[in-house]
C-alpha cells in the first residue's frame, strides 16, 4: 500500500508490525514517512534513528539519509545514501 502511495491505509500495517517487534526500525522509517503529522514523523524518525545500532548497514543508511533530510542537513543525507 506504501509503495501504491496509498500511505494513510498503510499505517495499520506499520502498526501491526511494530505491535509484534517494536525494534523494527524500518517499521518506524516507514510508519514516519506515512505518517499524517509532522510530530508523529518526527517521534517515528527519533525511534528509527535509536535502533540503527542493531541493524543492517544498508537501514541504516536509508534511516540516516531520512533524518538528515529532515534536519535540512542535505551534505549529510548525500554522504548517507552513497
Amino acid at each position: 500500500m506504501f509503495e501504491k502511495l496509498q500511505f494513510q491505509e498503510s499505517l495499520q500495517h506499520f502498526e501491526n508490525a511494530l505491535a509484534k517487534d517494536n525494534n523494527f526500525a524500518l517499521a518506524y522509517y516507514y510508519h514516519a514517512n506515512a505518517n499524517t503529522t509532522t510530530k508523529g514523523f518526527f517521534e517515528d524518525l527519533d525511534k528509527a534513528v535509536a535502533l540503527v545500532d542493531k541493524i543492517s548497514e544498508g537501514e541504516k543508511l536509508m534511516i540516516l539519509a531520512l533524518q538528515a533530510t529532515a534536519n535540512g542537513d542535505q551534505k549529510k543525507a548525500g554522504r548517507t545514501s552513497r
